[in-house]
């Protein structure tokens, strides 16, 4: 997307006049090799379709999500379709910053899953290698730098966060190093920098778009199907699966994941969770070695700065610099508008803080300036959720870091719609604890034997326990099978046995047994369609046992009366056992 500049014209300042010639352009989408269309995109998808999985949004979420499918199940058919361009919004149009962190960072993670940090920690960093691994198979050309990432404290009262945070991440396995002013201004020459710490694991940089590009050739590769300019505009349950509306046809498929984003969802469980916030971005013109010598910044690392309202930079692979952050604008209760793409008072804002952060490079032009929309969330980190029986999934609410988080929210998204596992468990026990007792109980004749020695309370209800315990197994293609036990029926009660005015003590215990097995094959219809026949048996148990129990205090009861204690048992028992038959059009 490019307009003609705005802010020509604009003098009087270091920071208009660096703006004067910028242009409302994405430096990474306005690079010259941007593909033109081609084999891996399709143009709009014209009329109906069928796909064993739909996807809507080609940004990251949606490829590594089409990829993740594609590479499980390549027989499983994939559309994924979206209303701009591949990696068109914020997949495009970010810093490039590649975090192992799925939950923005250490310290929000230790705040909202604490209990769960250290397998956190673990899956991120294993879909950080996954993410550098896929950009090597399937030759990504995607700027892949590893050189660690620098948070640099720029007022007093951050120096002891950034020392504390360095010691927090180092307590849980990260390489970081803490550096003083002098050290930090060795590694980037600004005058606001007044001590850093520097990860070197778990941190990298890459070219944004380049990576939804190469992204989208590998779906390709893989026999996906990516159809841009084609807009959602309904989805609903259609049969076994779903089917998306566009605005020229309908795809109809077994499943369906909505990348969208920030963007609005005809699912209202995912608007509810995000706001769409803006991110606004300045691109320097490629600076030339004097004025790289004079910054330093050998070691290319990424910096963020770590006050509320920070700042984010980097240098690009022809020398220029990318300045972001600050400001982080909502408009109109959430609204999403092109025009909102272009704020001058946020330029020159970030204009200016670029100056008073490098002074040395006063006269140097920025080419770029752009915006994009951050799908931001309460937790800020990226949530799950599944829609329309179970047959939608979606992952959003990256909020701002989402480059290498987006491969873990799409994966995540196909497990939930298609379980890749062989095995899968599911077990619990259910403790039934009623504390139901009458108290007071008393007899219109009076007993011949000592009250007290006996409670005026019966218990008429006990504790008791309803297991249940379930396994599938995916036998071989396309055989399933699972199994169950269950006890979904039962009561178990006791009436007197430590009451005198009882005239017996029963134990009542009534108890059903269910065990189950089915297996099913489906008969590949092909596009996404099948038939799934299924054959079970079931066997259930019923026993019910009722026990004349004796009291406790029988012999003292005795010894003042005639009558004597007495036990005795009955025990009832049954069974059924029925076959299951059944044909599913899936």
């Amino acid at each position: 997307m490019r307009s003609e500049p705005s802010m020509r014209g604009r003098s009087g300042t270091p920071a208009a006049a660096s703006l004067a010639d910028s242009e409302l352009s994405v430096l990474w989408l306005d690079a010259p090799d941007r593909p033109k269309g081609g084999r891996a995109v399709e143009g709009p998808l014209d009329g109906d379709d069928t796909a064993d999985l739909v996807i809507v949004g080609a940004g990251y979420t949606g490829l590594w999500a089409a990829l993740h499918s594609l590479e499980s199940n390549p027989s499983r058919s994939v559309i994924v379709i979206d209303a701009g361009t591949v990696a068109g919004q914020a997949s495009g149009r970010n810093g490039g910053f590649v975090s192992a962190s799925l939950t923005h960072g250490l310290a929000n993670g230790l705040a909202r899953f604490g209990r769960d940090i250290d397998a956190t920690l673990a899956a991120g960093r294993a879909n950080f290698a996954g993410l550098v691994a896929d950009v090597q198979r399937y030759g990504i050309d995607a700027g892949l730098e590893h050189n660690g990432a620098l948070a640099v404290a720029t007022e007093p009262w951050c120096v002891p966060g950034v020392a504390a945070a360095a010691t927090l991440a180092r307590s849980h396995g990260e390489d970081v190093e803490c550096l003083d002013g002098e050290g930090i201004r060795a590694m980037i020459d600004s005058p606001t920098f007044l001590s850093g710490a520097w990860t070197r694991t778990g941190e990298a940089l890459v070219d944004p778009a380049r990576l939804g590009w190469g992204l989208a050739d590998a779906v390709h590769s893989m026999g996906g199907r990516i159809c841009e300019r084609t807009t959602m505009t309904g989805i609903e349950r259609h049969g076994a699966g779903v089917a998306v509306q566009t605005d020229r046809g309908r795809i109809v498929g077994s499943a369906a994941v909505l990348a969208t984003n920030a963007f609005r969802s005809p699912i209202r469980a995912i608007n509810r969770r995000v706001v769409a916030v803006y991110d606004h971005v300045l691109a320097t013109e490629p600076l030339n070695a004097e004025q790289l010598r004079s910054i330093g910044w050998v070691g290319r690392q990424g910096f963020s700065d770590t006050t509320n309202q920070f700042h984010y930079s980097r240098l690009t692979d022809d020398g220029r610099i990318l300045w972001g952050g600050y400001d982080a604008v909502f408009h109109n209760w959430g609204r999403i508008d092109e025009r909102f793409e272009d704020r001058p008072e946020t330029s020159m804002k970030l204009a200016e803080h670029f100056l008073a952060t490098f002074p040395q490079l006063e006269g140097v032009r920025f080419s770029h300036r752009w915006a994009g929309v951050i799908d931001t969330s309460t937790r800020f980190s990226v949530g799950f959720g599944t829609a329309l029986d179970g047959r939608v999934a979606y992952a959003v609410g990256y909020t701002g870091l989402g480059v290498a988080a987006t491969r873990f929210g799409g994966r995540v998204c196909v497990d939930l719609l298609f379980d890749p596992a062989k095995v899968a468990t599911e077990a619990g026990v259910t403790y039934v604890s009623p504390q139901r007792t009458l108290n007071n109980v008393q007899r219109q004749d009076s007993p011949p034997y000592p009250q007290a020695l006996y409670s005026s309370s019966v218990e008429v209800e006990g504790d008791y326990t309803v297991p249940r315990f379930g396994i599938k197994m995916n036998l071989f293609e396309p055989v399933d099978c699972l199994g169950t036990y269950t006890e979904p029926y039962g009561v178990y009660a006791k009436y007197g046995t430590d009451n005198a005015y009882s005239p017996s003590a029963v134990e009542l215990d009534v108890g059903t047994k269910d065990y189950g097995l089915t297996c099913s094959y489906k008969f590949d219809l092909g596009k996404g369609s099948g038939i799934r026949l299924t054959v079970g048996r079931q066997w259930t148990e019923n026993e019910t046992k009722k026990d004349r129990v004796a009291s406790p205090l029988d012999e003292t009861r005795d010894r003042h009366h005639s009558m004597q204690s007495a036990e005795g048992a009955l025990t009832l028992a049954d069974g059924e056992r029925t076959w299951v038959l059944g044909t599913r059009f899936e």
